[in-house]
């Protein structure tokens, strides 16, 4: 269902490496970089291709991983908004205030997508540097409802004007 939504996420937007990248982590490892991939298709396959491994929910330590690795000065382009989409299940066991405002710093807005009701509300508040609008509650049954809301909030905070054809 995650992988489902991101790839719902990122249809709409045009995935080239002069236009949007997309790069991917779980559980603070870099599935792949933003850089690795140049169109919807690829990074389709990619994502499909990621193994769903056990283990806690270290939040912090994926933040800390995409602040410094993902969003590295050597991949992303100057000048380009800069957005990551965190969803969570869970309460992180690690600290995300330090990694947080690492990514604040460096100028990426955060979104969260809080996906069930075991989660800290002011952690998630936290993670997106006090934009309680970057973050939406779901369910995993309603995931392709948020979806929407999701993209319409990344549009609107990056300037970025979609347009959909039915």
């Amino acid at each position: 269902m995650m992988k489902n939504f991101t790839k719902s996420l990122i249809i709409s937007f045009d995935v080239s490496s002069g236009a949007t990248r997309v790069g991917f982590i779980v559980y603070s490892t870099v599935a792949f970089a933003l850089d690795q991939y140049s169109s919807y298709d690829e990074v389709k396959y990619a994502i499909e291709s990621i193994p769903y491994p056990g283990g806690g929910t270290y939040t912090g330590k994926a933040l800390d991983e995409a602040a410094n690795n993902l969003y590295n000065n050597t991949v992303v382009r100057k000048n380009v908004t800069k957005v990551l989409v965190v969803l969570t299940d869970g309460v992180s066991t690690d600290a995300v205030t330090q990694p947080a405002a690492l990514l604040n710093d460096n100028g990426v807005l955060v979104y969260v997508v809080a996906i069930s009701q075991n989660v800290d509300h002011s952690q998630l508040t936290e993670i997106t540097h006090g934009q309680t609008e970057h973050v939406f509650p779901a369910e995993f049954h309603s995931l392709g409802i948020v979806v929407n809301d999701v993209r319409g909030a990344i549009c609107r905070g990056t300037g970025y004007i979609l347009l959909q054809y039915a």
